[in-house]
C-alpha cells in the first residue's frame, strides 16, 4: 500500500455524502483514506451489511447481537466499549497500532469516542465522533 492507492470513495466529513468533482467520483488516499475508513468502521452498526451481517459494531440488541453484548440501550459499560472500539479501528487496513483511545459518555447521554491511529503513512490527528446513546 502507497500514499496515492485509492482507499475508498470520498464522502464529505459531517454528512457522509459522497462528493464529486465535475461529476466524477473522488478517491481518498493515504492517511486520509485510512482516517476515514477507521471512521467508516466505528459508524458502521453490526447487520447493516447484506455482505456479511457478522461486519460492524454491536451498538444494539437484535437478532445476531445478545443484550449483553449491545452498546447502547443498557447500562454502559466503558470497558466493553472500548474493546469493540479498539478491536473496529485495529481492522483497518493500514493501521499499525492505536495511540489514544477514549470514550466518555455525557450528561445529554452522548458518547463521545476520541481516538488517534499510527498509520502505515504516519500518525492522524486525534479525532472524535460524537455518537447518541
Amino acid at each position: 500500500m502507497n500514499s496515492d492507492t485509492p482507499l475508498d470513495l470520498y464522502l464529505d466529513p459531517t454528512s457522509h455524502d459522497l462528493v464529486f468533482d465535475q461529476n466524477d467520483v473522488i478517491w481518498v488516499t493515504g492517511i486520509h483514506g485510512i482516517q476515514q475508513c477507521a471512521k467508516i468502521a466505528m459508524l458502521m452498526v453490526r447487520g447493516e451489511w447484506f455482505k456479511d451481517l457478522d461486519e460492524g459494531l454491536p451498538y444494539f440488541e437484535r437478532e445476531g447481537v445478545p443484550a449483553e453484548d449491545a452498546l447502547i440501550g443498557q447500562k454502559f459499560n466503558k470497558i466493553k466499549a472500548l474493546d469493540a472500539y479498539r478491536q473496529a479501528l485495529l481492522s483497518v487496513p493500514g493501521v499499525n497500532e492505536i495511540i489514544q483511545l477514549d470514550i466518555n459518555v455525557d450528561s445529554t447521554r452522548t458518547m463521545r469516542v476520541t481516538w488517534q491511529l499510527r498509520t502505515v503513512f504516519g500518525d492522524t490527528p486525534v479525532n472524535v465522533l460524537d455518537i447518541g446513546v
